[in-house]
């Protein structure tokens, strides 16, 4: 209808540029106004594309109105779909065909490899054209898709296509053959086949890159083996909706889109997500809680009612619940968080146990966390010296701790640190952040019996000092280095007395790798002494318990006369 518009107002318009008294213009008009007439009655015979479709024209539409493959590879065929609509209210007789394919390129085929039939009024039908560029290359291809379509006689319409044929060739189709759902996870799984043959000039190891396309948009470039001929990607967190999906290689041709509806429906999460929890040891009165938050991690909304939230399992009723506004409508917008408090109830050596559970509407999921706490004043009284080892006058202790104790890292029991305590005294703090057990070195040990005892450091105070666990230190440190004191043929010795020994042994020599001799005897009262040199150049000085000379001889510093 524009065209033929187009043509009579282009007769009005040269209708007024001619003088009327001119003869010539009078032709002109004649002439221009029968070719208005003409076109307007015969577009066809013009060549100025469709009918106009009047009254009793028939009413269609085909959709797309003709195509353009814009730039292709030679090599396989591309393929594009088109609808034919029954707009009118009766059945329309159609015919399909390929006009002008000078280049033998395209070809059109319809559902049930049909080219012809019936279409009811309001009904569709489902054709497409194949362009199949062959061996062509640097070479411009056009056919026209004819349509003959009518209710009584058939009118003719044409539609172009056309495509420009350059680039290296294409040998392979890649086709997605199943698409799958895991809430918002889509995985693609896809084929690749090339019934020609790969080209030896296309460089090996190539055909397993491929573009995975998103909606239209590049979404990756992997690579695979290329010794295979299937292949999979899974594509995370994607939005909900209706999407689709299209694969690429390095050798064929873009895939025909694969549609996916993707719900990403609710996903339950809560933090903490521990299943056990250790309140501690706790006094009456003392309430401690845990706090929860439930989340939505995926879409749409989760609701959390009355019933859905419970504590069961509380046979000392020593827990409660508080979860105020409930029911709650949970997205990822907006989670949800509620507590549990302890109580502690009677003073016994048990855990009272508890155990909370939530129903989420998600194909109604149960999950359960048990929560578990000792009523003890004492709680203090949780750790302990298991064994304790002896090396000369170095004592190693083992420190055990109680294994609820040893967990609760929120709670008042939690142990921050240790206090050391040999024979009443404080020796150290050592810290404690993690484990069942600790150990201590106590270096330097006097000989003779030791208590040692150990004390929890809590987060709210000390805890109680356990019994003492006895150790022996079986050892005398040899004596500090003696002074000497010369004095014409004698000399005289002094040295610092030594803890836990009974007597001191005076030894002599003249050769320091020859035979000792003990010179005598002196009572642990004793710090010092005076001898004969004689021709004795060599002493030292050994300290001992219990009867000399079998008691425990342990050698001194050597002290050597030079003159």
């Amino acid at each position: 209808m524009t065209d033929n518009l187009n043509i009579q107002f282009l007769v009005m318009y040269i209708n007024s540029t001619f003088n009327p008294h001119d003869q010539g213009g009078k032709i002109m008009r004649t002439a221009l106004i029968f070719l208005s007439v003409l076109l307007v009655a015969f577009p066809l015979a013009a060549g100025l594309g469709q009918p106009l479709k009047t009254q009793n024209s028939v009413h269609f539409s085909l959709e797309p109105e003709g195509y353009n493959w814009g730039e292709v590879n030679p090599g396989l065929p591309l393929v594009q779909y088109f609808t034919l609509t029954n707009l009118g209210n009766e059945t329309l007789q159609f015919e399909l065909s390929i006009g002008n394919d000078y280049t033998q390129s395209f070809m059109v085929l319809g559902e049930n490899c049909e080219n012809s039939g019936l279409l009811e009024p309001h009904e569709s039908f489902e054709l497409y054209v194949e362009l199949w560029p062959r061996d062509l290359e640097d070479v411009y291809v056009s056919a026209n898709l004819v349509l003959r379509i009518g209710s009584d006689e058939l009118e003719e319409y044409s539609y172009l296509l056309e495509a420009f044929v350059t680039g290296p060739p294409i040998y392979c189709f890649v086709w997605i053959t199943n698409v799958t759902v895991d809430g918002n996870n889509v995985t693609i799984h896809w084929e690749e086949a090339c019934p020609i043959g790969r080209n030896a000039e296309i460089p090996k190891g190539i055909f397993g890159l491929f573009d995975i396309y998103f909606d239209g948009d590049l979404l990756d470039t992997i690579e695979f083996d290329d010794s295979v001929w299937w292949y999979e990607y899974t594509h995370y967190c994607v939005p909900e909706g209706l999407h689709y999906y299209q694969v690429q290689g390095v050798s064929s041709h873009l895939s025909q889109p694969y549609y996916v509806n993707v719900e990403n429906p609710p996903i339950y999460s809560i933090d903490p997500d521990d299943e056990d929890f250790w309140f501690g040891y706790l006094p009456v009165g003392h309430e401690p809680s845990r706090e929860f938050t439930i989340y939505n991690l995926g879409g749409g909304t989760m609701e959390i009612g009355h019933d859905d939230i419970q504590l069961i399992c509380d046979a000392y009723e020593a827990y409660s619940l508080n979860a105020p506004d409930l029911p709650v409508q949970i997205t990822a917008d907006h989670p949800y968080t509620f507590s549990v408090i302890f109580h502690p109830q009677v003073e016994d050596s048990l855990p009272q146990r508890a155990t909370l559970t939530v129903e989420d509407d998600l194909g109604r999921s149960l999950h359960e966390y048990r929560f578990s706490g000792v009523c003890d004043n004492n709680y203090g009284a949780v750790l302990w010296i298991q064994n304790a080892s002896v090396s000369q006058n170095t004592v190693t202790l083992s420190i055990i701790i109680d294994y609820y104790t040893a967990l609760a890292k929120e709670s008042r029991a939690a142990v921050q640190a240790i206090n050391i305590f040999r024979d009443g005294l404080f020796l150290q703090q050592i810290p404690h952040s993690f484990g069942f057990a600790e150990s201590y070195l106590d270096y330097g040990v006097p000989y003779g019996w030791h208590n040692y005892a150990v004390q929890g450091v809590f987060s709210d105070g000390l805890g109680l000092i356990n019994e003492p666990y006895p150790v022996f230190v079986d050892f005398l440190a040899p004596p500090a280095a003696p002074e000497m004191i010369l004095d014409n043929n004698r000399i005289t010795l002094y040295w610092m007395p030594q803890i836990g020994a009974e007597w001191y042994c005076i030894h002599a020599a003249d050769d320091p790798y020859g035979d000792w001799s003990c010179l005598g005897y002196v009572p642990a009262a004793f710090n010092g002494i005076s001898l004969n040199l004689e021709s004795r150049k060599f002493f030292r000085i050994s300290s001992g318990t219990g009867i000399p000379p079998r008691g425990s001889l342990l050698e001194a510093v050597v002290i050597n006369r030079t003159d």
